[in-house]
This record gives structure tokens, sequence and C-alpha cells, in this order.
């Protein structure tokens, strides 16, 4: 009868492991910049508007920053040092093609945003999202 066990047991682990193997991470969605900021926020990250009145994008960062530096934040042309751990996150235009993304920027569409800006910051933001999500097993 102990084996029953033994080999019930063993299954279930088997099972476990082979959902965690093949479940995708869930991906990170949003409706707008509000709810964009608050889940961003959460993971420790730095939220910084280009303007006093804090409307529209802003910028993503692991440190914190300051109005102007989200400002200066050069959005045209080549990826430059700047953008060094940051990254740019504004509404997604599903009617218009964006024309302000940075040559070689890394780009992520989080449902109703868009993303984009140094790719390492962006891989680290998936990893640290997979994670969360494959934290139960």
């Amino acid at each position: 009868m102990r084996w029953k066990y033994l080999i019930a047991g063993g299954m279930l682990v088997v099972a476990m492991v082979g959902l965690a193997y093949f479940t995708k991470p869930a991906a990170m969605t949003f409706d707008d910049l509000l709810a964009a900021r608050q889940q961003l926020e959460s993971l420790g990250l730095h939220c910084t508007h280009d303007c006093s009145e804090g409307r529209g994008g802003f910028m993503l960062s692991k440190e914190p920053a300051t109005t102007s530096d989200a400002a200066l934040l050069c959005k045209v042309g080549k990826m430059n040092s700047s953008w060094t751990g940051r990254a740019w996150v504004t509404l997604n235009p599903a009617a218009m093609r964006v024309e302000s993304i940075p040559e070689g920027a890394g780009v992520r569409v989080w449902g109703g945003v868009l993303v984009y800006g140094d790719d390492a910051l962006l891989r680290e933001i998936d990893q640290i999202l997979a994670a969360r999500a494959n934290r139960f097993f």
C-alpha cells in the first residue's frame, strides 16, 4: 500500500514540474499609464514625468531621477549613454505609428502601454515578472 502513495506522490511532483516548465509567465499588460506606474513602482522602479504637472508618459529607471533628467532624455536619433538604465513609458498608439523611438531601443508593448529604451533594463523587468509569476513553484 505504501508504494502506491510513493508512486502517486512522484506523479504529482512530475506533473507540477511539467506545469511549471511549460507554463508561460503572465505577460504584463496595462490599460493606462496610471496602472503601469503603480505596478512598476511596486517593483521598486522609479517613474519620473518630464513635466511638473505629471501628465502623459514618464521615464522609468532603477535610480531616482528629476523632472529635468526625464525632460532631457532624447527620444529621437540613436540610443546614447543617457538611456542606460532608463526607458520611456507612454500610451500605446494603436491607431498611429510612433516616430520618436530611438534607433536601437528595446521595445515592449504591455497592453495599452508602449515602453522603449534600455533593452537590458527591459529584460531585467521581464525576468522579475517571470520570477513573480512562477514563485509558487
